[in-house]
């Protein structure tokens, strides 16, 4: 087909030229592609360990969204422990305390060689989703292939040996009666454990409670080979996790090793495939392809939500599933990196409560409780007042609303999204007076850990929120709410948020975590388009980071975004630097034993790339100087549009744009004098500096590029000497 070009020659004056054509898609062919052996690159994002973790904190992870393995060498022992977990295993306490729905360990197996080991290396292969260990003895050498089965509730380790070492001996010890995987002595002291029954190949977990846990293994002893087949189910409120673990058991060993495997991998080449980003500095290409690894091996649609270490049993602070900052920030980068599908656990905990109790009332409460100091998502508990965290629901509502806005699912909108918003928004009109300066102001309102004072900056900016996307909801569903003039009076009369010396005022309670920064990022009621409010932004941005360089990993990431927002990619690259060089573990985790900043991090180099807000799209809004030649494909935006771009020798050569909802495109370029490329005749037109409507339909694609060049319209990784960061060096 004839490529037709536009170019927006007049466009400075307001003018459109027309553009002739045939109205039809690009042919694939000619779409922009991606030019990449994914193997080859993804074996550059392997973590590598030239000497054995001694510790779960450096040891290799794999898992499935529910089940999940460590690997890592006995400190006491000649031995290595494979320890376990599962995220439903849960205690199911029914009282109405911060324990109901701890997670609980589950238990290791342990290999143990004949000789005596002498030294040993691993490798997680990013790509399979697997870890090849390899120990020597004094006797020879072992090797291990381990992996969690993508889709099955099945832990595979294939068991290879060389020279006089025989097949190890494995061994399986179950969690202590006394353990939690809380560090905080109080819920040691408070745990309850029932007593634990093995049996040949079985060991089951009956909690007081109610319900079962049971893991179940199977040695296959073959000529080539030993496989050790592990399954661990858990079932609540009835004991039935040990025939779950027999009907796996069948299912696997009746399709064998190696279609197992075969399956296994083809998932995970599946999901990586949904998008690409390369970079040039290859610490932050390794960080960045170590999350969405993570990503994928904790989360499923199907799944429970996460927060903090599921489903490896890491031993943390929190044992259980809190609703607040983690989450919110957890699942940013779904949305961006084209997962929407990983949403919907997120979605389903808010949405289902509404189907499953008529009673108004009772259906918030219910999920207030699980937004609450004391909630959880297995067991909400009646709250009081007083533990309503209201902005957390509004917050909830903002996640949602992002799934939402890179989906466009108008039903999910109308039917779910509207009436929940709606009805947490109420609750903050609720506790609204008016004083006699005539503004709107709120009273105290609980929230993350503390009692805070009246008209602080989290409900306040939470409330504007709030009022603002129900009116863009209204608008775009056409409801004639009858709260319409409610809100837009609100946004008029709002008190203004709380600053002092020309910044935003913190919470005093918790300075650490940024709740007073939320209308800069991420809900952009405070932005830069404004002139007026740049300075504001700007000395908030720096007074919080100031004030927090010796915080553990979380205030790094949320300042590396909060300057994206600001356009600033040099400090946003510094704050991503000194989190991944002070904060990040050998195997990718964090110091503060939770997936937060690591994630946080993936969404904070997605706002260096690009940015969607307030109905634009902003290509390469934050790159750093030193970024000269990067490359993203089929990243997803709002409006359900799919992105590719590329800059070399620091200069942007090419934009593609494809409309997978049927929204009008807005984009902000980073060049000037673009060429439009499309497939038919349509009308673009300049409605600000370097920003564009283009009224593409849904299923086509727009290319653009700086007028006068010959893009090739190929994306290739960057060729950054593979750095393999991650994993444990001698």
């Amino acid at each position: 087909m004839k490529r037709i070009k536009h170019i927006l020659g007049l466009c400075l004056l307001g003018l459109v030229l027309p553009m002739t054509g045939q109205a039809q898609v690009f042919p694939e062919k000619e779409k922009t592609t991606l030019a990449l052996n994914w193997e080859g690159f993804m074996k550059g994002q392997n973590m590598l360990w030239n000497v054995l973790p001694t510790k779960r904190s450096e040891a290799p992870f794999m898992g499935n969204g529910k089940l999940g393995l460590m690997v890592y060498k006995d400190p006491e022992a000649n031995a290595l422990l494979f320890a376990t977990g599962h995220a439903e295993a849960t205690n199911h306490l029914k009282d109405a305390t911060i324990l109901g729905g701890e997670l609980l360990p589950t238990g290791n197996f342990i290999l143990t060689p004949a000789g005596k080991i002498l030294k040993g290396q691993m490798e997680l292969d990013l790509w399979n989703a697997e870890t090849t260990t390899e120990i020597w003895t004094d006797r020879g050498k072992i090797k291990i292939i381990s992996f969690v089965h993508a889709d099955e509730q099945i832990i595979i380790n294939r068991i290879t040996t060389e020279g006089d070492e025989p097949q190890p001996e494995w061994s399986w010890k179950p969690a202590a009666q006394e353990e939690s995987t809380s560090k905080q002595k109080e819920y040691k002291r408070r745990f309850v454990r029932s007593k634990v029954y093995p049996e040949g190949g079985i060991s089951t977990f009956k909690s007081p409670s109610g319900g079962e846990t049971a893991a179940l293994w199977y040695l296959s002893r073959q000529k080539e080979a030993n496989t050790l087949y592990i399954t661990i189910n858990h079932a609540y409120p009835d004991t039935v996790a040990t025939e779950l673990g027999k009907s796996e058991f069948r299912m696997v060993l009746r399709k064998g090793f190696n279609r197992v495997r075969h399956a296994h991998r083809n998932w995970w080449h599946d999901f990586y495939s949904a998008s690409f980003v390369t970079l040039p500095d290859a610490m932050i290409e390794n960080f960045y392809w170590a999350q969405m690894y993570k990503m994928g091996s904790s989360m499923r649609e199907d799944g429970l939500g996460i927060i903090h270490g599921e489903p490896y049993a890491v031993y943390k602070q929190w044992p259980n599933r809190l609703w607040n900052f983690n989450v919110h920030s957890i699942y940013m980068p779904i949305n961006g990196t084209n997962h929407n599908e990983l949403a919907l656990p997120l979605e389903n905990a808010f949405y289902n409560a509404a189907e499953e109790d008529a009673d108004t009332t009772r259906t918030w409460k219910k999920i207030l409780g699980r937004l609450s100091r004391k909630g959880n998502k297995t067991q909400p508990p009646a709250v009081d007042e007083k533990d309503i965290e209201n902005g957390q629901l509004v917050w909830a509502c903002q996640n949602l609303w992002a799934i939402y806005r890179h989906k466009m699912d108008d039903n999910l909108l109308r039917y779910k999204l509207y009436p929940l918003l709606r009805e947490a928004t109420n609750r903050y009109i609720d506790q609204l007076h008016e004083e006699s300066d005539g503004h709107y102001h709120l009273t105290t309102f609980y929230h993350h850990g503390k009692d805070t004072v009246t008209d602080n900056n989290f409900d306040l900016a939470m409330l504007r929120w709030g009022c603002q996307t129900m009116l863009s909801m209204s608008r775009r569903l056409q409801i004639e709410d009858p709260q319409i003039t409610l809100w837009q009076r609100i946004l008029k009369r709002l008190t203004p948020l709380k600053t002092h010396n020309g910044v935003l005022l913190a919470n005093q309670n918790r300075p650490e975590v940024p709740l007073h920064l939320l209308s800069i990022y991420p809900l952009y009621t405070l932005n830069i388009e404004v002139e007026r409010n740049k300075p504001l932004i700007h000395k908030s941005i720096t007074d919080w980071v100031k004030k927090n360089e010796k915080s553990a990993g979380f205030p790094f990431v949320t300042a590396s975004s909060l300057y994206a927002t600001e356009r600033n990619g040099t400090e946003a690259l510094k704050q991503l630097q000194q989190m991944i060089r002070k904060q990040v573990l050998c195997n990718s985790m964090t110091k503060t034993d939770n997936y937060t900043p690591g994630l946080a991090g993936a969404q904070a180099i997605l706002n260096m790339l690009m940015q969607s807000w307030n109905g634009i799209i902003r290509i390469f809004p934050a790159v750093p100087p030193e970024w000269q030649n990067i490359a993203f494909y089929h990243l997803r935006t709002e409006g359900a549009f799919l992105i590719s771009a590329q800059k070399v020798n620091g200069k942007t050569t090419f934009v593609e744009v494809t409309n997978t909802a049927g929204e009008l495109c807005t984009i902000e370029l980073d060049f000037d004098n673009p060429t439009f490329d499309t497939s038919r005749r349509i009308r673009i037109t300049r409605i600000g500096d370097r920003t564009y409507n283009i009224p593409i339909r849904k299923g086509e694609s727009v290319r653009i590029y700086p007028r006068k060049s010959q893009p090739d319209f190929e994306i290739h990784a960057i060729g950054n000497n593979m750095g393999r960061y991650f994993g444990k060096k001698q």
